[in-house]
């Protein structure tokens, strides 16, 4: 009989502490990473999204200064139902260029919005990863 009233207690604990914690808004909608139509962002002539990515890219970055400060950052972000981006995160990083790391974040949340993605005719919220190439110039 105790057995069973202690089990019932740290059962009623347990799911009231799991309801207390239900998170709100988006962080509830999962966030997908392959969908039927994945989310595309048009910028300029160009004819794909990583070519529209690239573009924008080149048009909007301001190369930090210094000698360590050329290679390829991965920023990973969110397109959310609503065409907006959030969640951005650099994935791998130049270590001997901080300042590249921060830019790239910088540009991607400078970018417009995007068309978001569908899944079973409906907006979803996709996670998507894209380079951000700094290169010396010469």
């Amino acid at each position: 009989m105790r057995c069973g009233f202690v089990l019932t207690l740290c059962l009623l604990v347990l799911s009231v502490d799991l309801f207390s914690q239900t998170p709100s808004g988006k962080e509830q909608e999962p966030v997908y990473v392959i969908v039927e139509k994945m989310p595309t962002f048009q910028y300029g002539n160009c004819n794909t999204t990583l070519n529209c990515f690239l573009q924008y890219v080149a048009d909007s970055i301001r190369m930090p200064k210094g000698d360590e400060c050329f290679g390829r950052v991965i920023v990973r972000f969110v397109v959310e139902r609503d065409s907006t981006l959030s969640s951005f995160e650099v994935m791998r990083g130049l270590d001997a260029c901080p300042a590249c790391n921060d830019e790239a974040i910088r540009v991607v949340k400078s970018m417009p919005k995007w068309i978001p993605a569908t899944q079973r005719g409906r907006n979803v919220r996709v996670a998507l990863l894209y380079p951000v190439d700094f290169k010396q110039s010469f």
